[in-house]
């Protein structure tokens, strides 16, 4: 069987592109089908744009490519393989010196692939967003703090001021909600943190909800607030927004390698700090 690779690559980074050309070697000498996933993988490598549906998603960059890919990849849900020459790479399963073990590996089909939590993210009067890391409601320009009244299930529950409300998945537990001090969770679990950035209040603390959650966001004054899905903007709204666990999970590619807290270990050099 003719395995269809789909790159998706960090389009300034000479260390990606050189990379990316090299899977595209190495996968043309296994007899891979090599395509590109995104406009900008078509100009970089010279590759046809992906047609049809691909058996794997192979993204070269850091984890900001692995988002763009990820929204490429969810409606079809093809799996996603990740090498990283980023700084951290939480979500890259691979590094770039075992590039040519892993394109083979992928060429002949001897992986698994795990899936992660979404977000379905519903504003006002638009379809659904879907979300891997987490949607951020944050400050329009002037504004000194937001506030967001937060409904659980139906139900009030707090009204945030802050400069910033996340709300992440397990998998986006590691991104933004962790340089604000939320929690790190195994993106084994289905759950939805919600982390306040700088708080203005006596109570700030994340707060972890199962995974079957429906979380209302809207905003506590009559300012509207910014809104951004995986680090893009999407628009600012002051009615009720909809944040719960999508039907449709995120598929990643996992050859044998770290655990999930032997990762962590490597990514943010815990045992350095024991020296």
């Amino acid at each position: 069987m003719t395995v269809h690779m789909s790159l998706v690559v960090h389009p300034e980074r000479d260390s990606a592109r050189k990379a990316a050309r090299r899977i595209v070697e190495v996968g043309m000498q296994l007899g891979c089908q090599i395509s590109a996933g995104t406009s900008d993988a078509t100009e970089v490598l010279g590759l046809a744009l992906t047609k049809g549906r691909p058996d794997v998603m192979v993204t070269v960059g850091g984890d900001g490519t692995i988002m763009r890919a990820a929204h490429v990849a969810l409606p079809d849900r093809v799996p996603i393989l990740g090498f990283n020459v980023g700084a951290v790479g939480f979500l890259a399963e691979a590094e770039l010196a075992q590039l040519e073990e892993v394109v083979g590996i992928l060429a002949a089909g001897s992986y698994t692939v795990e899936e992660h939590m979404t977000l379905e993210v519903v504003l006002p009067g638009q379809p659904p967003r879907a979300a891997l890391n987490d949607v951020v409601f944050a400050k329009e320009e002037r504004q000194r703090l937001i506030s967001v009244s937060l409904s659980v299930n139906g139900e009030p529950f707090h009204t945030y001021r802050a400069d910033a409300l996340v709300i992440a998945t397990p998998t986006g537990s590691t991104a933004y909600s962790l340089s604000a001090g939320g929690p790190v969770v195994d993106p084994d679990l289905e759950a939805i943190v919600v982390t306040p950035v700088a708080p203005h209040a006596l109570f700030g603390q994340p707060v972890v909800f199962a995974g079957s959650t429906v979380l209302g966001c809207s905003a506590g004054s009559s300012r509207p607030i910014g809104i951004d899905v995986d680090g893009m903007p999407v628009g600012s709204v002051t009615g009720e927004v909809m944040v719960r666990r999508s039907d449709t999970p995120a598929f990643f590619v996992q050859i044998d390698g770290p655990t999930f807290p032997a990762n962590l270990v490597k990514k943010l050099g815990l045992r350095e700090n024991e020296r």
